[in-house]
């Protein structure tokens, strides 16, 4: 049996027999670095224009890290073009009518996740105050009389290898991140996201 110390008496690391150690990689916030509970979610609805209509919150038992969400649509007549915002708000929203997104953990030892995490909006809610704005991207909407000479674009992001948490955190029920759609047509929108808990 090995002992290696760093500097500290009380601050040692055994080696046992096996000459077999674990190590732990944490960032620059001191969260570890390593295999979490990941989940995904997604919803197909028709979408509200010009106001949040796909929201992912947060939880007060553990703190969600929104990885990656894409967007694509459709539209009832012309293709067009669509603009999706993602939003950050510190307080909830209320009002409007929203319905739960499924949601299913990659690992089946993760269970399943609590009504409420991710919620879809087919009509306007209140929304709450917003902090800022990650981004906005642009797209084309195909017409659900599908034309060979109109390809369906999507947007997508993903932040897992942005900023110090690779991700977007949220921290609490009161922070959420949201998605609007501005289009000059009502949009049947298919949207999917991927985050971790901790």
């Amino acid at each position: 049996m090995a002992i290696v110390k760093s500097g500290s008496a009380s601050d040692l690391w055994t080696v046992d027999t096996s000459k077999a150690g674990r190590l732990v990689s944490y960032d620059v916030l001191g969260s570890v670095r390593g295999p979490k509970q990941t989940y995904g979610g997604a919803s197909a609805m028709g979408v509200p224009v010009s106001t949040p209509f796909f929201l992912i919150n947060g939880s007060d038992a553990k703190t969600i890290t929104l990885q990656t969400l894409s967007f694509t649509g459709i539209v009832g007549s012309a293709v067009g073009y669509a603009f999706v915002t993602l939003t950050r708000y510190r307080t909830p929203f209320t009002g409007g009518t929203p319905g739960y997104i499924s949601t299913a953990p990659y690992d089946s030892t993760g269970g399943l996740k609590p009504v409420g995490l991710g919620q879809a909006y087919s009509s306007q809610p209140t929304v709450g105050l917003s902090i800022g704005i990650f981004g906005t991207l642009a797209c084309i909407v195909q017409s659900s009389a599908a034309t060979a000479t109109a390809i369906t674009q999507g947007v997508a992001w993903d932040f897992r290898n942005e900023g110090e948490a690779g991700g977007i955190v949220l921290r609490g029920l009161n922070q959420c991140v949201a998605a609007v759609v501005n289009a000059a047509q009502s949009v049947t929108a298919n949207v999917e996201a991927r985050w971790i808990e901790e």
